[in-house]
């Protein structure tokens, strides 16, 4: 029965801003998770490895890199185990100097170059095969009741829709996004819809039918939602007449990881460094949000040089009111309006009822607190 690797979304190129300081050893884990695609392809012994957009992050990516990609694709030919491939978002031909629009990739790649679903692509390896539709995502091209034109063969082979787009609600749809609604897609016909767009994996059921899957990026790229923690490929077997079948396969060890500390849970700063140190890795990327009242001093340069060697990276972002337990007590006590300040801003942050509360109450302490403080010198 045939089985394809489904990725997305690689970014490939990604010229990582705001990370200068790990930026090249960044990019090579990043192409060393690539490789790694290729080879799990191999040791699956699929028949194709999909990549449902953006293997770029940009159209017109460097020549060393495009260099590097034909050298993994040309192993996967050699051994005979196809590439499909959808342009995105990033990496769409609709630039004249798209490198889909050159031949710098081995001819064996197959690359979804039209606007409308129609190319159909027949892949067959050791006895078994499967056919490929896709298409290349223009906004001026694309007519939006696209799906009408997919047609399935009756050879019987298994169908596998390969597409960069959003499904789902159109409210927050930018215009350069492909329109597809789950309904549309799901009674297509296709055995499986291989979507990429999203950086999350997720499967996606019509009554109860698995009919598609965004399989997630497989290696993070930033500190927003979607990005963090572990990432994987998916390795669909697809078995005519039957749902298909997820297995979901790590792709690298890399992960981005964002970590909302409360001081006020710690007693001492040596308490807060062990907290983060007991978090680290080296090939750890770490947002660390500071939040509450602490009873200590905090700086956040010397938190970083202290414990940024146990990490990739580490950023730490203080939106914590930094104020001793001896001066605050002080404060409350007072009878004055420093001590009325103090007392109505710390009951404020003990009843807040959500984090936009509480984060606005700690904002009000720290500003009044500074105010407090030049009002003493």
């Amino acid at each position: 029965m045939p089985a394809i690797l489904h990725t997305a979304d690689v970014h490939l190129g990604r010229p990582w801003t705001g990370l200068a300081r790990c930026a090249a050893r960044l990019s090579e884990l990043h192409w060393e998770c690539f490789e790694g695609l290729t080879r799990l392809a191999l040791e699956r012994g699929v028949l194709a490895l999909v990549i449902a957009g953006d293997l770029f992050d940009r159209p017109s990516p460097p020549a060393k890199l495009v260099e590097r990609v034909r050298g993994a694709f040309r192993r996967l030919a050699a051994e005979g185990v196809a590439v499909v491939l959808a342009p995105g978002t990033h990496d769409g031909v609709s630039s004249s100097r798209s490198i889909y629009r050159t031949d710098a990739l081995p001819s064996g790649v197959r690359v979804f170059l039209s606007a409308r679903l129609g190319e159909r692509l027949v892949v067959e390896r050791g006895g078994a095969a499967a056919a490929f539709q896709g298409l290349a995502w223009d906004p001026q091209g694309t007519p939006a009741a696209f799906i009408a034109d997919y047609r399935r063969a009756d050879d019987g082979l298994p169908e596998v829709l390969v597409l960069h787009g959003e499904v789902g609600s159109s409210k927050s749809r930018r215009s350069k996004d492909l329109p597809a609604t789950a309904e549309e897609l799901a009674s297509a016909g296709a055995s499986y819809v291989a979507l990429g767009h999203r950086h999350a994996f997720l499967e996606l059921r019509l009554g109860g039918r698995l009919w598609g899957a965004y399989p997630g990026s497989p290696f993070g790229l930033s500190f927003k939602e979607p990005e963090l923690g572990a990432r994987s490929a998916a390795l669909v077997t697809i078995e005519p007449g039957q749902e298909p079948r997820i297995e979901l396969l790590p792709t690298t060890s890399v992960e981005w990881l964002r970590l909302a500390l409360d001081l006020g849970q710690f007693d001492s700063r040596e308490e807060l460094l062990a907290a983060l140190a007991g978090s680290s890795g080296a090939e750890r990327l770490a947002l660390v949000e500071l939040s509450g009242a602490a009873g200590f001093p905090v700086a956040v340069e010397e938190l970083e040089a202290e414990v940024g060697a146990r990490f990739l990276h580490l950023v730490a972002e203080d939106a914590s009111v930094q104020v001793s337990g001896r001066i605050l007590e002080r404060l409350v006590s007072e009878q004055s309006v420093r001590g009325v300040f103090a007392r109505r801003m710390q009951a404020r942050l003990a009843a807040a009822k959500s984090p936009g509360e509480h984060a606005e109450a700690s904002a009000a302490i720290r500003e009044g607190l500074r105010a407090l403080a030049e009002d003493q010198g």
